[in-house]
């Protein structure tokens, strides 16, 4: 009967100690190396739909500029009417491709010289005339018209055309100072139905 020999290596205690340590330490730095991956993975998806709104808000700016352009154009043309505007829009859209204008452009050019604007949009051109405004006479001072230190009451003036601030706190202001408030009693009736 032989003899068995068994031959075993022995690793000294440090050497293994520094090859665990070091497999443990390459072991948390492929995790932490795995995570920072996922990490940046999902960073890039950020980004990839943080690009996508950018580009989104961009596009819709872009058409909200043009679209403001468009809406100020008309405004200046006096075209304020949303009806006004939508037949100026199907309108400017009917004109040839190649050689169409911009909408604010063409409805300024036609607000310049209506008789060229299409019959659709004509009536929406034209001015309106705008009516005199209302001359209000100047009022006596107190003590002129009366025994007892006060102006009689006149007629009240006929109004015609509405009035402005200013003129409200004008005509005010001189019935309070003359004390006759028949003007200011004809405007309010006949503002609101008096």
């Amino acid at each position: 009967m032989g003899e068995e020999s068994s031959e075993t290596t022995t690793i000294p205690k440090e050497r293994f100690d520094r090859v665990y340590s070091e497999r443990n330490r390459l072991r948390d730095e492929l995790r932490a190396a795995q995570q920072a991956v996922e990490a940046s993975a999902a960073q890039q998806q950020q980004i990839g739909e943080l690009t996508t709104q950018v580009e989104t808000l961009r596009t819709d700016h872009a058409a909200a500029q043009v679209r403001w352009e468009e809406d100020r154009g008309l405004m200046r043309a006096g075209l304020l009417d949303d009806d006004a505007a939508a037949v100026a829009r199907v309108l400017h859209q009917r004109l040839p491709e190649a050689d169409r204008p911009g909408l604010a452009e063409w409805v300024e050019r036609l607000a310049a010289d209506p008789a060229a604007a299409p019959r659709a949009l004509a009536p929406y051109l034209q001015q309106p005339e705008q009516p005199a405004p209302a001359v209000v006479p100047p009022v006596e001072p107190p003590g002129l018209g009366g025994t007892n230190g006060h102006q009689r009451p006149s007629a009240p003036q006929a109004v015609n055309a509405p009035l402005g601030g200013a003129e409200i706190a004008q005509i005010r202001q001189k019935c309070q100072e003359t004390g006759d408030w028949s003007t200011w009693r004809a405007i309010r009736d006949r503002a609101y139905g008096g």
